[in-house]
């Protein structure tokens, strides 16, 4: 039986990870949609593919009507103003509970798979 590239069970799409990837990033240097996304590629979840860039920027303004983010514009004499986001005390404060409910994922996870092999034994 041949799985649809679709299905879930490949695990391709991981978009409700994509508020505490954001967040990570801006936690380590205030930046542009453009550049969260060219970092966001490099991790396995978005398997060297660039993450929806709408998505992106839909995840930062819902963020910073939350308080989550903020952002200005940076303005040079040579192209075109950026907006730049980063990472607010209350964004941090986020950030740490991703940081535990991942971790919770992860034992969940590690518990489910030691128990899938098992059974397929």
């Amino acid at each position: 039986m041949k799985i649809d590239e679709n299905c879930p069970c490949l695990g391709k799409s991981l978009q409700r990870f994509l508020r505490p990837g954001i967040m990570a990033i801006l936690a380590k240097e205030r930046t542009h949609g453009y550049q969260i996304a060219q970092i966001l590629s490099g991790l396995l979840m978005f398997e060297g593919r660039a993450p929806d860039t709408a998505g992106i920027y839909r995840a930062l303004k819902e963020m910073q009507a939350e308080g989550l983010v903020i952002s200005h514009w940076q303005t040079t004499d040579t192209g075109p103003a950026k907006k730049l986001f980063e990472i607010t005390s209350e964004g941090m404060e986020c950030l740490r509970n991703w940081e535990k409910t991942l971790s919770d994922y992860r034992a969940a996870v590690d518990e489910l798979l030691t128990f899938i092999k098992q059974d397929m034994k």
